[in-house]
């Protein structure tokens, strides 16, 4: 069966078929690499893009891969035949992506969008803890000062076991601890964390005025390191297009 779209709107499917360029190999290993209930992403180019969230059903080698998505107003949420869609998704820490093209849809019995099957599919693997790259305003506490201050800063990158902020020279130390009180952004509800660690290294800035402080989380808990994670891995996934490593 379908699964059903947390918004509550009638789901559609999304079947990516096999061209005949295409091997079983191919589609075999996509389907180890991508278990059935793995989010993903379509993206139809525009400006501005529009992204469609939805789930991965199942590979049926020889024949498709499937994913549930939510229909609009009661038609398929793609567009004509021949757009181009890209396709984006996180499992584990890898990202897979690929371009593709809308075949035809389908409104009876129920939305269908159908899209060449990729020839070539690019798995973007990243260390232990893949890096975001953020600009996220925050404020610092540093628990190690008598007075321990808020410090407004910026976090300039983010991962799920540390991150890098930006903020006012000498008013860090390495070996500090430092509570980070951020929001996380992103679509409703949106998350308001207190990120406790400790201050590991300094590099300068172009400004004499700023430090860059690289922080270990030392007291995350497995709800706020899940925010965390899931965080960088969308901020991660929906980055341009990059060659693959």
């Amino acid at each position: 069966g379908v699964p059903s779209i947390p918004d509550g709107s009638r789901p559609a499917l999304v079947l990516l078929c096999v061209k005949s360029g295409a091997t079983a190999e191919a589609a075999a290993s996509l389907a180890a690499a991508l278990p059935a209930g793995t989010p993903v992403q379509l993206t139809q180019a525009g400006d501005p893009p529009r992204r469609f969230t939805g789930t991965l059903i199942g590979v049926l080698p020889r024949s498709g891969v499937y994913i549930g998505v939510p229909a609009i107003d009661e038609h398929a949420p793609l567009a004509s035949s021949g757009a181009p869609v890209g396709f984006r998704c996180v499992h584990g820490t890898d990202i897979v992506r690929f371009e593709s093209r809308v075949l035809r849809q389908e409104l009876i019995p129920f939305a269908l969008v159908i899209l060449d099957y990729p020839l070539n599919i690019a798995v973007q693997r990243f260390r232990r803890h893949p890096r975001a790259p953020t600009n996220l305003e925050a404020v610092a506490t540093n628990y190690s000062a008598p007075d321990a201050l808020a410090l407004p800063c910026r976090i300039a990158n983010m991962s799920a076991g540390g991150l890098q902020l930006e903020c006012s020279a000498a008013s860090l130390a390495v070996g500090d601890q430092v509570g980070v009180d951020l929001v996380l952004p992103g679509p409703a509800p949106r998350y308001a964390l207190k990120l406790v660690g400790i201050v590991r290294n300094i590099t300068p800035t172009e400004d004499p005025d700023q430090q860059r402080c690289g922080l270990e989380f030392s007291q995350l808990d497995a709800n706020e390191r899940l925010l965390v994670e899931h965080f960088v891995l969308r901020t991660l996934a929906e980055r341009p297009r990059v060659a693959a490593r």
